[in-house]
């Protein structure tokens, strides 16, 4: 009899953890792609990318994370966009700025984008011809 009972009691145990693990797998899933597959819808004229921001929190389970040194939020955008993810009106509102954006579940990370070099903005590299000769403490030619 006690066999009995402590399989039921191992069977019930499995089942739970079963369970637990199957919800965390779903809750993981609708976490990571919340922000890929809800969709928005703005026209907004003549708005602060602050206000921007607002508006894509106010009407989505997003949040957004940034220093305000790192970003212009008060650059003035129109941003017209019918049914476009998240990412989709990021890309559209930060384009032609020196910010970039990370998603990770309903978390915005946004910065600014490292400074790079640009190839146009290199120094061209000059033929330089140099000639002479090396000499030593004895005034003698090392070469």
């Amino acid at each position: 009899m006690k066999n009995k009972e402590r399989r039921n009691h191992l069977n019930l145990i499995l089942q739970r953890s079963f369970c637990i693990f199957f919800l965390l797998v779903i809750q993981f899933t609708y976490s990571v792609s919340y922000g890929q597959t809800q969709t928005l819808t703005i026209h907004e004229s003549n708005k602060t990318v602050k206000e921007i921001l607002n508006i894509i929190e106010k009407n989505s389970e997003m949040i957004f994370f940034y220093t305000d040194n790192d970003v212009d939020l008060m650059r003035k955008v129109t941003l017209d966009v019918n049914n476009q993810t998240v990412p989709k009106i990021l890309e559209e509102l930060f384009k032609n700025s020196n910010t970039f954006f990370r998603i990770d579940g309903r978390q915005v990370f946004i910065a600014k984008k490292p400074n790079v070099v640009n190839q146009k903005t290199k120094p061209e590299k000059k033929n330089t011809k140099v000639t002479g000769t090396v000499k030593d403490e004895t005034n003698q030619s090392v070469i």
